[in-house]
């Protein structure tokens, strides 16, 4: 502090002057932060709360005053209010005058889905050692530790290759697809909803990909809130691997994904596999700070995206997808969306998220919240939590494009909210799960979108149903740091 100590010094010494046109309540200028995140400002008297409040107006994460010991002392910006008691105990008669503080601005990461401003108002209170969040970084400390020793994945890692003959391509097969038992060759093969054929996991592009998604983004998130650059290099070496790497890079391509024996060679329905492809992007811009992400991994994986956003635009199965009803057109617009994001095209994203009110919510959810398309599934409870997944996802999106599908209505008053409040009491064991489920009921398959509810509702009653519907454990949950609750 001391660099800032001899600043505030500096500060002090000319505010004189300018006392009668600063404000109480208020600052006497706009903070203009340095890139290291301070801004040196001059006060001009008030509460505590005001301060705070007059901080937060400004984007400040913390700020740092002197007490009348000399010490510094933080307040934290919506922190806790434990973590605050120590300011507001010595300043308790606030401040009757004009007086130089420093505020900090928490750098925001490029994220996309998780939302930058609540990362970095984690960090803050992991970096302030917040006892609540004690937990929950411990976890995520396992989870990171635990993914130094797995992986790389490649999807030239398979032995059997797709029609192309290329290794780099991608391939799945249909899992609800089986062999016919009136066949002797169990060809052209028969669907059965939500009953999967094992003989998907004999080609392995499609649990690599999976595993490659959930390590990166353990590993970034890690390194986000500890700082510890090995996960930063265990993530670089992950993404390099299945986006970069010459040997063992993905086609950026799906044509060979979700084939169904003695029908096809892919199919359109086969993009779902890579539906939360967009939690890379934001696994890239959590180990931004990085050294471990080299330019040329930054450069492969801008055109690898590049290349895999006009696959999805232009080809036929990527146009087949988008036409498609349910669950499988809304993460269409969520890989869509969330890359134009990342290759920095808001105006074609914004477009995405602008349509998806009458494309996507007007057309798949009816006016009391049910979701047919996905109530009409074996799965009903799984799939219309998922859809609803996709739906917060693409409102997660709007708001990094000022689109708000949170609060939008139809005229008849279809919402993703009203999707939500029908799920709500069969989450909470208020109501018994009627349509089918073939597979165990899982409250908790909704916790995560009743978080997001809660902090853009400002609902109390969506956070008191996550308490209800949440994992074992709900202290260690990593979502308490990438999803806190708003304070």
């Amino acid at each position: 502090m001391a660099a800032t100590g001899l600043a505030l010094a500096m500060l002090v010494a000319g505010v004189g002057t300018a006392s009668a046109q600063t404000p109480a309540g208020g600052f006497l200028a706009a903070p203009a932060f340095s890139a290291a995140g301070q801004a040196v400002v001059v006060f001009g008297g008030g509460s505590v709360g005001q301060l705070e409040a007059a901080a937060r107006g400004s984007g400040a994460g913390g700020v740092w005053a002197q007490d009348r010991s000399g010490a510094y002392q933080l307040l934290l910006v919506g922190g806790p209010a434990f973590l605050n008691a120590t300011f507001a105990d010595r300043f308790g008669a606030g401040f009757p005058g004009l007086v130089s503080v420093t505020l900090t601005r928490p750098p925001r990461p490029r994220t996309f889905l998780l939302d930058p401003a609540a990362l970095a108002a984690s960090r803050a209170r992991v970096l302030a050692r917040d006892p609540a969040l004690t937990a929950a970084v411990a976890r995520l400390k396992r989870d990171g530790d635990r993914a130094l020793t797995t992986g790389p994945w490649a999807v030239t890692d398979k032995t059997t290759l797709p029609p192309s003959g290329d290794a780099h391509d991608y391939a799945s097969q249909s899992p609800y697809y089986w062999p016919d038992p009136s066949t002797s060759s169990g060809l052209p093969y028969v669907y059965r909803d939500g009953q999967i054929n094992p003989e998907r996991a004999t080609i392995p592009d499609e649990r690599g990909l999976s595993s490659m998604i959930s390590t990166s983004q353990s590993l970034a998130v890690a390194y986000y809130f500890t700082g510890d650059e090995r996960y930063a290099a265990r993530a670089a070496l992950v993404l390099r691997t299945w986006f970069v790497d010459p040997r063992t890079r993905m086609n950026p391509n799906l044509n060979f994904a979700q084939f169904v024996p003695g029908k096809n060679s892919g199919t359109n329905s086969g993009i779902i596999d890579t539906n939360a492809l967009p939690e890379v992007l934001d696994a890239i811009g959590l180990i931004d700070e990085s050294s471990a992400l080299t330019a040329d991994d930054r450069r492969g994986l801008m055109q690898w995206f590049t290349d895999y956003l006009a696959w999805l635009s232009t080809s036929k199965l990527g146009l087949d997808e988008a036409k498609t009803a349910n669950n499988h057109a809304t993460f269409y617009d969520t890989q869509v969306a969330s890359i134009a994001l990342y290759l920095g095209d808001a105006t074609r994203a914004r477009t995405v998220l602008e349509a998806a009110r009458a494309r996507r919510i007007a057309t798949q959810i009816e006016p009391d919240g049910r979701q047919p398309l996905e109530l009409a599934r074996t799965k009903a409870w799984s799939y219309s939590t998922f859809n609803l997944e996709a739906m917060f996802r693409l409102a997660a999106l709007g708001d990094r494009v000022g689109v708000d599908l949170w609060g939008y209505q139809t005229s008849d008053g279809r919402s993703i909210r009203k999707a939500l409040d029908y799920l709500v009491p069969y989450a909470t064991g208020d109501q018994a799960w009627t349509a089918s489920q073939i597979t165990p009921f899982v409250p908790s398959e909704l916790y995560e979108s009743l978080r997001l509810a809660a902090n853009a509702y400002g609902s109390a009653v969506y956070r008191a149903a996550a308490a209800k519907a949440a994992p074992p454990n709900p202290d260690q949950d990593r979502l308490n740091l990438t999803v806190p609750f708003a304070p």
